[in-house]
């Protein structure tokens, strides 16, 4: 079961309107009845800066999931926990991580093998999927809170 913290889930309430009734989905493609998707639990880790010490949990990254021959992207919030679950279209996507500030992260050399950061959607399949940030990188990871009327 995923958790997410306070500050993930209002922004997941907050979208959710814009995805549910707005009739253009990413880059003004319309979302058809016909369209399949897969979902992808998503971790996000920064290695440390030595080399047999574990990784951490990274929290507050945004990952951005791209296919260019589609012309399609995803943006999504990592909790405190670097966790998050998205639904994808089906397809090949690229993924690559971003601070709450819109700055790219660099992601660590050691686990970047040729393909890394790469994942395949098939429809009505979980696969789990992370990044891993190299040791040095510092990024912003919060964002502002939202004001919601009584």
């Amino acid at each position: 079961m995923l958790f997410l913290s306070r500050a993930a889930q209002c922004v997941l309430v907050a979208l959710l309107p814009v995805f549910v009734m707005s009739p253009q989905f990413s880059h003004g493609q319309a979302v058809h009845s016909t369209d399949r998707f897969g979902f992808v639990i998503l971790t996000t880790a920064q290695a440390p800066s030595l080399v047999s010490a574990p990784d951490t949990f990274a929290g507050g990254v945004v990952v951005r999931f791209y296919n260019r021959q589609m012309q399609r992207e995803y943006l999504v919030l990592t909790d405190d926990y670097g966790r998050a679950a998205a639904a994808l279209r089906e397809g090949d996507y690229c993924a690559e991580a971003y601070g709450t500030d819109g700055r790219r992260l660099k992601l660590e050399a050691r686990k970047r093998a040729k393909g890394a950061g790469c994942l395949e959607i098939k429809a009505n399949q979980t696969i789990e999927f992370s990044l891993t940030l190299a040791h040095d990188v510092k990024y912003a990871n919060t964002i502002p809170s939202a004001m919601i009327p009584y």
